[in-house]
């Protein structure tokens, strides 16, 4: 696991969590340990409850913390970061409008060794956890299923980045947007069960200094069948 992170040593991952509900309301944690490596500890609580018959709406908090141990042997240095994250859903007929926000609230990078990251900024191409880094995210969902697309469903999404700094020398960096568009469908009929497209595009936009545009375009099948 350690050499999968990108140390040169060979370390185990050690994982404790759990996670209590009651009711709507859920509150989560895990750590992580990789002796001389990283410690990462990851926290959520959620929070639904309806509005009207219709409206309903669901309220998130989210911190992840990541320093090195031990022998630090990861980087070859002394590293500590944490990001805050907040959102609010607010659904309506098919309908979801998302609004977000992160904070990577110290002078380095957040890191997934082992995963995707969870913030919940984190969308196609970029994670916006970079060193000091704020992000806002709007997002619209919508399930087509009352207009009579059974399995069609769509998101579109941007996000804006600003503040981050170059954690080496903790210069200014550009910030960045990114804009990207889903569209999935789950056909209903017996004879396609299993089967799924997805078509995903983004775009992700540096405006200031050096100015850049990268554009990501993924379709993706998949079928899932019995083997037995």
């Amino acid at each position: 696991m350690s050499r999968d992170a990108g140390a040169d040593v060979k370390r185990g991952v050690g994982v404790v969590g759990g996670l209590f509900t009651y009711d709507k309301l859920s509150i989560g944690a895990i750590n992580y340990y990789s002796s001389d490596i990283i410690n990462i500890f990851y926290t959520e609580s959620k929070y639904s409850f309806p509005i009207t018959k219709e409206l309903g709406a669901l309220l998130a908090f989210q911190f992840a913390d990541q320093r090195s141990v031990g022998k630090e042997l990861l980087n070859g240095r002394s590293f500590a970061t944490n990001q805050v994250g907040m959102k609010g859903d607010v659904s309506y007929s098919g309908a979801v409008f998302t609004l977000g926000y992160t904070n990577t609230l110290r002078g380095d990078d957040m890191q997934s060794p082992w995963s995707g990251y969870p913030g919940y900024t984190s969308v196609q191409v970029q994670d916006f956890n970079r060193a000091e880094e704020q992000a806002l995210i709007t997002k619209l969902s919508y399930d087509f299923s009352r207009l009579g697309l059974e399995g069609v469903s769509t998101y579109l999404l941007w996000v804006h980045g600003w503040g981050r700094i170059n954690p080496s020398t903790k210069s200014g960096a550009p910030d960045e947007n990114e804009f990207n568009a889903d569209l999935q469908w789950r056909p209903k009929w017996s004879f396609l069960n299993g089967f799924s497209a997805r078509f995903r595009y983004s775009r992700v936009h540096q405006y200031q200094g050096p100015k850049d545009s990268q554009h990501d375009y993924r379709f993706i099948l998949n079928y899932d069948f019995p083997l037995l």
